[in-house]
């Protein structure tokens, strides 16, 4: 840990920061999205109206840039990136670097169950050392530790048998819209389903009605549509750089976007039927984190940060009692994001869909209570 805050210090004070943070992909996404939303909402979306604040936050010439690194979040996202506007670049980078690393800490202390003992020390110190996405968030600026909090929420919630809350807490994905594809699997680990429902609805109304007060009445058919459409290289997209299933399918030159839709589908639902099955025979460590690492394959965009979820699973398997393969399980999480370095993002993703599925059929994957877990059930 000492050394990582060594090299956050630095990162912190050294002017070579400054270069990196003026190409820092994500966050300067944040903050054009954010400049926009301050200055006219009604543009959020509207591609060259980001590609001339990008230009302008990087203090380039009109049209020197040849692409544009697209804002795709909801309005709310934006509005959290408010106070970078009043910042420059390096400050930007700055503060988000001690944003990701205050999260983190957070997240280490709800995982743990002794977060400062020894041996949860040398643990956090291999995965931010060892741990590609977790350094990607760093590097790019990324808000996925928050979606690890929510993800961690609605893990708690589910085993403390708090069927609304998990509900309210679901309906927060709505900040990257395609993790809600988790929706159904959640709903058959709920022991209250109508509960869980009422929750989400709740949840995801609230996020529609503020999203809309920031952009405009006609936000959710407009952003709907604009996600649809902005999934492309012009908009700062590569598929093959995804660990999901379309990076499978464009690295086998198979383009028909039915064989897409068909090959993800049938994977979806094979999950649900798992999941099923099986929601009363195994733990809800093992379905949670087989939901959690499919719900990173089966959606249409999964970049390095994004895998700062698995962090969940691999805490779960850091602290198992009895499944077998942990050891290798822990070594392929760590190993498998690599592979990216070598754009082989879709072997990982194969590799990654594998254990998801693997997971939901563990029958010997069980943990004890981790940190602030409570044993007792609400409604």
């Amino acid at each position: 840990m000492l050394a990582f805050l060594g090299i956050l210090l630095w990162q912190l004070t050294t002017s070579e920061t400054k270069k990196v943070a003026s190409g820092t992909p994500d966050l300067l996404a944040f903050v054009t999205g954010a400049t926009i939303l301050k200055e006219s909402p009604r543009d959020l979306y509207n591609l060259q109206q980001q590609q001339l604040v990008q230009e302008k936050l990087r203090g380039l010439k009109p049209g020197v840039m040849g692409g544009v690194l697209s804002f795709r979040n909801p309005p709310i996202v934006a509005a959290l990136f408010l106070p970078y506007t009043y910042l420059n670049v390096f400050q930007q980078y700055r503060v988000q670097i001690i944003v990701n690393f205050i999260l983190q800490v957070i997240i280490f202390w709800l995982l743990t169950k002794k977060p400062w003992g020894n041996k949860e020390a040398v643990f956090w110190i291999v995965n931010i050392v060892a741990f590609l996405p977790i350094l990607a968030n760093y590097g790019f600026g990324q808000i996925s530790f928050l979606l690890v909090l929510i993800y961690i929420a609605i893990y708690k919630s589910l085993k403390n048998d708090n069927s609304f809350q998990a509900g309210i807490f679901t309906g927060l994905l709505f900040i990257k819209i395609q993790y809600l594809i988790i929706i159904p699997w959640l709903l058959l680990l709920a022991t209250k389903k109508l509960r869980f429902l009422t929750g989400l609805v709740v949840s995801l109304a609230l996020m529609v009605i503020i999203n809309s007060a920031l952009y405009g009445t006609d936000f959710l058919p407009f952003y709907l549509k604009f996600l649809i459409t902005s999934e492309s290289s012009s908009f700062g997209t590569d598929i093959l750089q995804n660990y999901s299933i379309p990076s499978i399918m464009v690295a086998l030159h198979i383009h028909e976007i039915g064989a897409k839709v068909i090959l993800v589908g049938s994977l979806f639902v094979i999950a649900l039927v798992q999941i099923y099955k099986k929601r009363l025979t195994i733990s809800k460590e093992a379905l949670f984190s087989g939901i959690t690492v499919l719900g990173l394959t089966l959606n249409i965009h999964t970049m390095a940060p994004d895998l700062t979820l698995l962090l969940i699973p691999i805490t779960f398997l850091y602290y198992q009692e009895t499944l077998k393969n942990g050891v290798a399980l822990l070594i392929l999480f760590y190993f498998l994001p690599w592979l990216g370095l070598l754009k082989l993002q879709w072997i990982a993703t194969i590799g990654l869909t594998a254990i998801g599925f693997y997971f939901l059929s563990s029958t010997s994957f069980k943990i004890p209570n981790l940190a602030n877990e409570t044993s007792g059930k609400t409604n």
